[in-house]
């Protein structure tokens, strides 16, 4: 079936830069990626969320559902507009995400994390791998930073409608930074630091939101989502009729740590976290987060033993389908998990990609290789 529709020359020009990036084959097949995530959006929205329990919720918050995965059904719903933007926050993000702006411990007692529905040892099905489009981790350092330091004004003032469009904005004046130093360091767009964050101004308002959604939280008729969320280093919990989102320990404890894009002078890196950074995210993720450990199994095997390229990729993921999925149906969304685990993994220094015109491979760099002996492969 062959189908028409109107597209901007701005909309066609950054399909076709992911297409030349090598995600999609044709514009045909990003076509087909978009419907298939947007009929999944509505098809999982009908489905039931998993509640958090009442005995892991201080008596002075309501429990608030948890979808932590599948993320899809919260992505693309209308989110509230951002809230005027504190100016000050606005002026100097650099001050915002400064270590020297953190006091060593929380101003206040920081919740638990949601309980996870699946065990570390257990298989996890594609569908509940944490959603696609969350394809870096590099943002996650930058949110957690900027919540830690609004977190100094106190508990009653995280307001999610309010500190998401703060954070948001941070990330924005943050990201400008990173384009400078791309620019000048000639970085390939594969390797680019500037990678998910939006732009400054109102031109960036799009992305703010989108930025604001996956990389800091939101709530949709009562269920919680944002990557965030996912890597259990924050929850959003009801407090005075309002969600609030708290770092948890370990959103803290990263946000502690030094990284050299936040906190030393602009020197050349191939690396955005530290290596404390990536220490630590790995060892948190293979201790507390088994929707996202299993998927760096998967992968790391899958290159391991030779499957290196998207679709090779691809046809061992789907091995891993929920029953009730056929692989004929699922490839599109197949491409966009593999997509966001590989971004994520690459931002751990997990993996190395090499491009030969449109074609790319992808290898194990040392870490990767001492990371999947550690966990075991699949």
């Amino acid at each position: 079936m062959i189908l028409s529709f109107k597209c901007s020359p701005e909309l066609k020009g950054k399909i076709d830069t992911l297409i030349n990036k090598g995600l999609y084959e044709d514009f045909s097949s990003f076509c087909t990626v978009a419907l298939e995530n947007q009929l999944l959006l509505e098809e999982t929205h009908l489905q039931p969320a998993t509640s958090v329990k009442p005995s892991l919720v201080t008596n002075k918050t309501k429990p608030i559902k948890s979808v932590i995965e599948p993320e899809m059904k919260l992505l693309n719903t209308a989110p509230s507009s951002p809230q005027p933007v504190n100016q000050e926050t606005r002026a100097n993000a650099s001050e915002s995400l400064s270590l020297a702006q953190l006091p060593e411990k929380p101003p206040f007692e920081l919740p638990t994390a949601n309980p996870d529905m699946f065990t570390l040892d257990q298989q996890v099905p594609v569908e509940r791998w944490l959603f696609g489009q969350y394809n870096r981790l590099f943002p996650v350092k930058v949110s957690v930073r900027a919540l830690a330091t609004l977190s100094g004004t106190g508990k009653d003032a995280l307001v999610l409608d309010q500190v998401g469009p703060q954070i948001a904005e941070i990330a924005a004046q943050f990201g400008n930074h990173l384009r400078e130093l791309d620019k000048r360091y000639g970085k390939h767009r594969d390797d680019a630091l500037a990678t998910a964050f939006p732009d400054a101004g109102v031109e960036g308002q799009k992305g703010k939101v989108r930025y604001q959604n996956q990389f800091v939280g939101q709530t949709v008729k009562g269920e919680q989502g944002g990557l965030l969320i996912g890597l259990k280093l924050a929850i959003i919990q009801i407090k005075k009729n309002k969600p609030h989102i708290f770092l948890t320990t370990a959103g803290w404890d990263l946000a502690r740590l030094s990284n050299p894009l936040l906190d030393l002078p602009a020197t050349e890196t191939t690396l955005k976290l530290s290596e404390e950074d990536i220490s630590f995210m790995l060892k948190h993720i293979s201790k507390n987060v088994p929707v996202e450990l299993f998927p760096y199994r998967v992968l790391l095997s899958l290159i391991a033993a030779g499957n290196s390229t998207p679709d090779t990729m691809n046809q061992g993921i789907a091995k891993f389908l929920g029953p009730e999925r056929k692989l004929e149906e699922e490839q599109a969304f197949i491409s966009t998990q593999r997509t966001g685990v590989l971004g994520r993994m690459s931002d751990l220094d997990l993996i190395g990609r090499t491009r030969q015109g449109t074609r790319i491979t992808y290898n194990l760099t040392p870490r990767g290789q001492h990371f999947l002996k550690e966990i075991g492969t699949i």
